[in-house]
């Protein structure tokens, strides 16, 4: 089978009587793949649910105040252990934890069905500072 792409897309446009436009569009994309793709596609994990499959991964970096270097090799190892046990608790799982000195980086999986906003609101206030 020869690897195609079909294309559909649509819009609709509207304008009152001098007011913002407004528009609504959406796109119909059709793939016609080649064995060796459909195996490299294959092997991406996806988690499910009873109505969907997923695969949700979000970055949050969080920084001190005024960017002060502030986060010690002690705080941050105590920050890795509050990191990696938060998330559990939120059915999320940290992948990747990366401090310096004035910043954090978390890498976590979630599911769709928690509310992102508590969660980081939860994380930011059980992280001391």
């Amino acid at each position: 089978m020869k690897a195609g792409v079909i294309e559909f897309t649509a819009s609709i446009e509207r304008e009152n009587a001098g007011l913002l436009k407004g528009g609504i569009g959406f796109n119909l994309n059709l793939y016609a793949f080649t064995p060796a793709l459909y195996l490299r596609m294959a092997k991406q994990s996806l988690s499910t649910l009873n109505h969907c499959a997923y695969s949700l991964q979000y970055r949050l970096v969080l920084v001190t105040k005024y960017r002060r270097k502030v986060i010690s090799p002690a705080m941050k190892k105590r920050l890795r252990e509050i990191f990696e046990d938060t998330p559990g608790k939120w059915e999320c799982g940290l992948i990747e934890f990366n401090a310096e000195q004035d910043h954090v980086h978390l890498l976590f999986a979630a599911t769709p069905v928690i509310e992102l906003s508590k969660l980081v609101n939860n994380l930011k206030t059980v992280s001391p500072g």
